[in-house]
């Protein structure tokens, strides 16, 4: 409670002190304007006297007004009216009554009291000269110069009362107590006052103090832009001559400019920007002025301040020397362009070396696979495939160093297509196949727990995982087993590689991830320390996991798992056959260009097409590549990227351009071949025409893959004819009859194929050309159902660009048809003879 109102006390000080002044000028005010006794009484109450000290100060106050009375008759035009008898009489009237009263007075017992004997003795004596006085001016007009004594009553009063009061000296009191009161609160008012100014000035003085030494510029100016304060921070970015902005001398001396080097007009300024309500935040400028000639790099943020109307009275912007911060971003910068400068060779180095070892790796590679479809001896076969794993395995360090280099560039892409995973299993282990038969150990396929077969994600990137990881296992698994496992599940799939070597220590599991680290064991083998690290950002890019658990001296047991997204797809049979000799059963028709200036390459390639039933012609540079497409109009052409004379981009930009400029020229795909393999190299042949890309070495599958693409391939098997060329109708042989229904047929359906190209009815030709394809399949007419199955893909296509080519495919499909005829009757009359002979 005492609180409550010391709180109260305080609030209201001002209040008080105010009231006890206003108390005591009232006062004052009324004492001078005889309201005083009234007040007095008011606040006091009025003495208390006796009866016979009540009737005493009424008979000395009738005493005194009969005193004034005859002053004034005396002073009256009354007197000069009356005479001199009328005015004696009066006078002794007068004289009689104030003897009668000074008697009474007198003799009160009242008067006994000193100061009320010395009252009356003195007015006695003062009024007895003043009847002297007036007496001698009746008698002979003689002036009255007595003074006559007239004084308050209240003040004979004070002196006739028994009351202890004496009103004077309360008067007096009530108003020095008021005073004093309005002047200590006026003093505890300054004091307080003077404590809040004190208390506030010190902290404006810190306030400014700690603006005046802030790092950052703090610049305020009032409405009409003129500097009302700046910090020294803000001097020595700005210079310490400019106070406004007002003055277009004032913004020329700043030399506010954009980053780009343009001068600001004074509207953009930040301080102009801030009257306006415009707001930046951090925003960069450049001050270049005399005291920055070179000029710096400012941070600005700006504000504004409005009056109790809501109007803008000033702005306040502060900038920050931001100089240092950029020149170290732009030696960050420059170190990240010599870093990626430094990376971009490295990767070039690393591109140039794959480029020379790959181009004659491709000649090894090639020739061996050659070599082993000649007749060798069972050491001869050895030492081929002892030289071409060599080979490959020189080339997966080669595929390791460019994979780590992409990686760590972020250029690794994965792409996603439908792919068998058991299918890739035996692929995997028929490679694989070799190594075990010649360690003696035994190659398991565990796909117990494979659920899910086809999956859509990158086979590429999979493949690798495994070959890498299958490949360590044997490579360090002397006598047992590897085994690779399958386990798949709603959400992931997990591919386990087990194997029975050397095992690892856990020191060695722990560093195993690492880049370029090796075992103890792994150091006496080779190999680049890369190959797991690879694996393990292949499975981070699939968004996957990777890991090993190992007993030294028992087993190795790596694992990855992936959220593979299962699909629908057919699933191919998984042949026993050598995969090569499988690949090289497979039979294509055709004229193929090969440029490539390598005589060897030359020779791998030529190779190659032969043994897949392609004929080919070469071209050892660009220029006669293009004069060769020219002359021999090859179904494909195959262009190496780095030709003497002319490049391959160059020949096959010159190719496109001849066969949009000609119309009659065949729309020949070109294939790019390279053993450079960095995608700015894939993409430049891409841009310059290219249908496709081929890497060096040239892998059997993948050209074979390719060629499928373009030509209609088929397993080698025993011909139609000679399947029924003993068949007989009646006494008429089959292959007759065929032969008379094709001839019958085949004009008409050629004739067709011409009207409906004139029609444009390109799916009415495809219906066509893929009958009469049929047709000619079973009297192997060869040349002629090659160009109706490319007369139906390019139908198939439904492109106006391929009427052109069409309508030439339908003029040879007419030349070949008569030719396939007379061969057919040709091998007829063979079919007969050898008949009439056997019999």
């Amino acid at each position: 409670m005492t609180k409550l109102f010391t709180a109260l006390l305080k609030r209201h000080f001002y209040i008080l002190g105010l009231a006890n002044f206003a108390f005591f000028m009232m006062l004052a005010f009324s004492y001078q304007s005889g309201l005083a006794k009234n007040l007095t009484s008011l606040f006091i109450g009025t003495e208390t006297l006796t009866e016979e000290e009540q009737a005493l100060y009424d008979k000395v106050n009738s005493w005194q007004e009969n005193i004034v009375s005859l002053k004034s008759y005396i002073d009256g035009a009354e007197y000069t009216a009356d005479q001199k008898a009328t005015r004696s009489n009066k006078y002794n009237n007068f004289s009689t009554r104030n003897n009668s009263l000074m008697t009474q007075a007198l003799l009160s017992p009242q008067a006994k009291k000193a100061a009320v004997h010395n009252a009356l003795a003195k007015r006695s004596l003062n009024y007895a000269d003043y009847f002297e006085a007036v007496k001698t001016f009746i008698a002979s007009g003689k002036p009255v110069q007595v003074t006559l004594l007239v004084e308050p009553m209240d003040l004979f009063k004070k002196n006739v009362g028994e009351s202890k009061f004496n009103n004077d000296s309360i008067f007096l009191s009530i108003s020095l107590a008021s005073l004093t009161l309005a002047i200590l609160h006026l003093l505890v008012l300054y004091r307080g006052t003077r404590k809040e100014n004190i208390t506030l000035n010190s902290q404006v003085d810190t306030f400014k103090k700690v603006i005046s030494n802030m790092s950052e510029g703090v610049i305020v100016t009032d409405k009409y832009g003129f500097f009302t304060f700046t910090n020294e921070s803000a001097k020595n970015i700005i210079g310490p001559v400019v106070n406004d902005i007002f003055y277009s001398s004032s913004i020329e001396v700043m030399g506010f400019q954009t980053t780009d080097g343009r001068k600001l007009t004074k509207e953009e300024l930040p301080m102009f920007t801030a009257l306006k309500k415009g707001m930046v935040n951090e925003q960069e400028f450049v001050i270049k002025n005399p005291l920055h000639p070179d000029g710096i790099f400012v941070s600005c943020s700006n504000g504004y301040y409005v009056d109790d109307r809501g109007l803008t009275s000033g702005s306040v912007v502060v900038l920050k020397n931001i100089t240092a911060k950029k020149q170290m971003e732009q030696f960050w910068k420059s170190e990240q362009e010599r870093a990626t400068e430094h990376s971009k060779l490295k990767s070039d180095f690393l591109a140039s070396m794959s480029h020379e070892i790959r181009t004659p790796m491709n000649a090894v590679l090639g020739l061996t696979t050659l070599l082993k479809e000649t007749k060798l001896n069972t050491d001869q076969k050895d030492y081929v495939v002892t030289i071409q794993r060599s080979a490959k395995s020189l080339l997966t360090l080669i595929n390791d160093i460019l994979d780590h280099s992409k990686i760590e560039a972020g250029k690794l892409d994965i792409t996603n297509s439908p792919f068998s995973l058991k299918a890739l299993a035996h692929e995997i282990a028929d490679n694989f196949k070799p190594m075990v038969m010649e360690k003696n150990i035994e190659l398991k396929l565990n796909f117990s727990e494979l659920k899910q077969e086809t999956f859509n994600s990158d086979a590429n990137r999979i493949r690798q995982i495994m070959i890498n990881l299958m490949g360590n296992a044997i490579k360090f698994t002397k006598e047992g087993s590897v085994e690779l496992q399958f386990i798949t599940d709603n959400k992931n799939t997990k591919i386990i590689v087990k194997d029975t070597g050397s095992g690892m220590t856990p020191v060695e599991v722990s560093h195993l991830f690492q880049k370029y680290f090796q075992t103890k064991n792994g150091q006496t083998v080779g190999g680049t320390g890369l190959g797991l690290n690879i694996c393990k950002q292949l499975v981070d890019l699939l968004k996957g996991e990777i890991g090993v658990t190992s007993e030294l001296g028992k087993g190795t047991q790596f694992w990855f798992s992936l959220p593979l997204e299962h699909c629908n797809m057919a699933t191919p049979d998984v042949s026993e056959m050598d995969a090569e000799s499988l690949l090289f059963t497979n039979q294509f028709q055709g004229l193929v260009l090969v440029a490539e200036d390598s005589t060897v390459n030359q020779k791998v390639i030529t190779n190659y097409l032969s043994k897949l039933g392609l004929q080919s012609v070469i071209a050892n540079n660009g220029e006669e590549a293009v004069k060769m497409y020219q002359s021999h109009h090859p179904d494909l052409i195959l262009m190496d990227s780095n030709m003497p004379v002319m490049n391959g981009l160059e020949a096959t930009k010159k190719i496109v351009e001849l066969q949009h400029k000609n119309p009659n020229f065949k729309k020949t795909p070109i294939v790019g071949l390279s053993a450079d393999v960095r995608q700015t190299n894939f993409d430049n042949n891409l841009q310059a025409g290219m249908a496709a890309f081929l890497t060096k070495p040239i892998e059997l599958n993948k050209l074979v893959a390719l060629l499928k693409q373009y030509f209609t391939a088929s397993i080698a098997t025993a011909s139609q004819i000679e399947k029924i060329k003993h068949l007989t109708v009646g006494d008429q042989l089959l292959i007759e009859i065929l032969l008379q229904d094709f001839t019958a047929q085949a004009p008409a359906q050629i004739a067709e194929m011409t009207e409906l190209l004139a029609a444009k009815n390109l799916n009415g030709l495809f219906q066509v050309a893929h009958g009469l394809k049929s047709a000619a399949a079973e009297l192997d007419a060869h040349e002629l159902h090659q160009i109706l199955g490319h007369i139906e893909q390019l139908a198939d296509e439904n492109d106006p660009n391929n009427y052109d080519s069409l309508s030439n495919l339908i003029d040879k499909a007419q030349l070949s048809f008569t030719l396939a005829i007379a061969g057919i009757v040709e091998r007829i009359d063979d079919i007969k003879a050898s008949q009439r002979k056997a019999a």
